[in-house]
């Protein structure tokens, strides 16, 4: 996997498909959305969002972060990329 910054935003690639990206909605909270989150299991309801395939989580300071989940969704996004389901 590897990170660069693509359309002012830091993102996630694997095998030049766009897995993810990290970015500011509000001085309060990042956003960590997924390109194809529709595509990813979410048993926690975690995503918002209405897009026909992103969906991102919140991310905010003094907060947990969901580790185990974010981890899971990463493997998931590298799988749907290797079996070529992956849009982004």
């Amino acid at each position: 996997m590897f990170v660069r910054i693509k359309w002012n935003q830091l993102t996630f690639h694997y095998r030049n498909t766009n897995l993810a990206f990290i970015y500011s909605a509000s001085a309060d909270h990042l956003n960590l959305g997924f390109f194809n989150a529709t595509s990813l299991h979410d048993p926690g309801a975690l995503f918002e969002g209405t897009g026909k395939h992103m969906r991102h989580i919140k991310l905010f300071a003094g907060s947990p972060i969901p580790e185990a989940q974010i981890r899971s969704w990463f493997a998931e996004a590298v799988m749907l990329t290797e079996v070529g389901k992956a849009r982004g």
